[in-house]
């Protein structure tokens, strides 16, 4: 591990060891508490979220903005590409319909709810770290929902941390 350690630019070494001791710190229990009080006003009250850490944002004239939410964007890591869904696609609810690509694996994109793709966030063509560096200022799409009643089985903030540190413990 010092071999490689030596091998990268500083930068990258401390985030390397940042990584790793983050790892550490959440294989115990108090570490895992302190997860969890960072997590706590982390995620935005505004905005309801999917099991497959999406973020749904409904705005005054009713469409739906979506993104992935911080915890999915850390998973990943460094992304790479964004392929989001094309402008005037129509979804289901639970449909795979883009990807996120990072130095690390790749992971699909589902919309939150039904309805027609109506705008796409075209500045991931040539910087989707923006993702990383605000993951919930950078959308991905938007959506008219077809059904208004889908909106409700989304997770709200609370719900939605106590997924994750179900997840992390």
């Amino acid at each position: 591990m010092t071999a490689v350690l030596k091998s990268r630019p500083p930068a990258a070494r401390q985030d390397i060891v940042s990584l790793l001791q983050y790892l550490c710190a959440l294989s115990t229990e108090s570490g895992r508490m302190r997860f969890k009080e960072k997590l706590k006003g982390m995620i935005p009250a505004d905005r309801r979220y999917s099991d497959n850490h999406q973020w749904a944002q409904s705005g005054s004239d009713g469409v739906i903005t979506v993104g992935i939410t911080h915890h999915a964007q850390d998973l990943l890591g460094d992304l790479l590409f964004v392929e989001p869904p094309a402008s005037g696609r129509k979804l289901k609810m639970g449909e795979q319909c883009g990807v996120v690509e990072s130095v690390k694996s790749a992971s699909d994109i589902y919309a939150p709810v039904s309805g027609e793709v109506t705008a796409v966030n075209v500045d991931f063509d040539t910087a989707p770290e923006k993702i990383n560096q605000d993951a919930y200022g950078a959308w991905i799409f938007k959506l008219k929902p077809a059904n208004e009643s889908e909106w409700a089985s989304l997770l709200d903030a609370e719900a939605y941390q106590k997924l994750i540190e179900a997840q992390v413990a």
